[in-house]
């Protein structure tokens, strides 16, 4: 369930806006034939697919004049089963479904299971992780925190709020993607409710636009293998990372 934040961004955000737009008329235009056009059945139905006119010429689109280019990505996350390789981990099999869908993703993972919104014992807090792999090139950051231990929901909303603004101080043009906290492994620590709650306060009042994954209100079950997961992600995140890579913003 996407939840986007309130607030628009310059810079990438025009193009991806313009980007977005030409994929929702291309949605629009691809329904099936009516009066107007060629029977399905006919020699020249293949000429009047999706995005064609009345007259049955293709009119491109972006999407389909040019490849995309890779997504360049920064995963935080404090799942102790996603390693610093991304392989065989949700995050490599995400970027596996992208590439499958012609939006490689350029990955660079930032695991630590003692971080979280809150650092914890041992290990920094997902701000910190922020500000170590986070650069300028970023176009897509995604946070994934899970139970985030015994931490305070108010140290979590004021945690959450700085991460995010970390992301717009280290690149002003990167989309955030946040995945509400939830019981990510069967028999696993189910997140505080209110804990779950404060994420998505902080995501509300961000000062940068941010995107809401909220398993529970998804009704997603805990998911019983890091491929699952990245199941149950990935039509959450396909549209932002479609977008961006034809967007032009990065290149």
């Amino acid at each position: 369930m996407l939840s986007p934040g309130p607030r628009s961004r310059a810079g990438a955000g025009a193009a991806l806006g313009a980007a977005l737009s030409v994929l929702l008329a291309s949605c629009a235009a691809g329904g099936g034939p009516d009066a107007s056009s060629p029977d399905a059945s006919s020699p020249d139905a293949s000429s009047a697919g999706a995005g064609s006119s009345s007259a049955g010429t293709t009119a491109p689109t972006a999407t389909q004049s040019r490849p995309g280019h890779p997504v360049t990505t920064v995963v935080i996350t404090d799942d102790p089963a996603v390693g610093s390789a991304a392989e065989g981990s949700w995050p490599g099999e995400l970027a596996a479904l992208a590439a499958g869908s012609g939006t490689p993703l350029d990955l660079d993972v930032a695991a630590d299971a003692d971080a979280g919104y809150v650092a914890g014992a041992g290990g920094g807090s997902f701000a910190d992780l922020v500000s170590a792999e986070v650069g300028p090139a970023t176009q897509l950051v995604l946070f994934a925190g899970s139970a985030s231990g015994a931490a305070i929901p108010v140290d979590v909303q004021l945690g959450a709020a700085a991460a995010f603004a970390a992301v717009e101080a280290a690149a002003p043009d990167a989309l955030i993607v946040v995945v509400a906290p939830w019981q990510v492994a069967v028999g696993g620590p189910a997140p505080d409710p209110d804990v779950q709650a404060a994420v998505r306060t902080a995501a509300d009042g961000a000062e940068v636009p941010v995107t809401l994954v909220d398993p529970g209100a998804a009704g997603w079950s805990a998911a019983g293998s890091q491929q699952a997961f990245a199941q149950l992600l990935y039509p959450e995140v396909a549209p932002l990372v479609d977008a961006l890579a034809h967007s032009g913003a990065f290149e």
